[in-house]
């Protein structure tokens, strides 16, 4: 199915708005979220300096929580793409990583560098990285749901209007929180 441009954007305003609420739930401050007309989308966070690998898992949800709230949105079946597809994607985008990213790599290497990091903890129950990989889609999957009232306020206001900073997306997703 090929989709024209205003549903592009708003598959980018749900996949923005994702990443988003984890970052904000994961208490990442969000700097600010935007998607352009020129359908040029990006959720920037504070970073943390260097996270510790028990935190690997909790934030790589936050770069695949994209792609599940995508497919919720078009109503498809919430899946992870399998872990070896998942290497190759994520290496293609650390290769380069300035492809339209801002000089950033994308989700996908973003994500595999955290599962690494959580596969690395000598405290890790989840075993090795493919198992670590497979956990962090399972909890980003289960908590689009969980979120996604959250999410669908921060993406429809991204469509409205393209660009919300941190403080504004705390805002709506403390006031969907608080109509509970």
């Amino acid at each position: 199915m090929e989709l024209n441009r205003e549903q592009t954007r708003t598959g980018l305003c749900y996949h923005e708005a994702a990443h988003a609420v984890f970052a904000y739930h994961a208490r990442l401050p969000v700097q600010h979220v935007v998607v352009t007309e020129e359908l040029e989308a990006m959720c920037v966070t504070s970073l943390l300096p260097k996270p510790y690998p028990r935190q690997g898992l909790e934030l790589a949800t936050i770069y695949l929580a994209g792609e599940h709230a995508l497919w919720k949105r078009c109503g498809q079946e919430i899946l992870h793409m399998p872990f070896n597809e998942f290497t190759v994607v994520a290496g293609t985008e650390a290769e380069d990583p300035a492809d339209g990213l801002g000089g950033h790599a994308g989700d996908h290497a973003g994500a595999l560098e955290l599962v690494w990091l959580a596969a690395n903890n000598p405290a890790s129950a989840w075993g090795g990285i493919e198992s670590c990989y497979q956990e962090a889609c399972r909890i980003a999957a289960s908590k689009v749901g969980i979120w996604w009232d959250e999410i669908i306020v921060i993406a429809e206001r991204l469509r409205e209007i393209g660009y919300l900073d941190g403080p504004e997306c705390a805002a709506l997703i403390e006031e969907v929180a608080r109509s509970r």
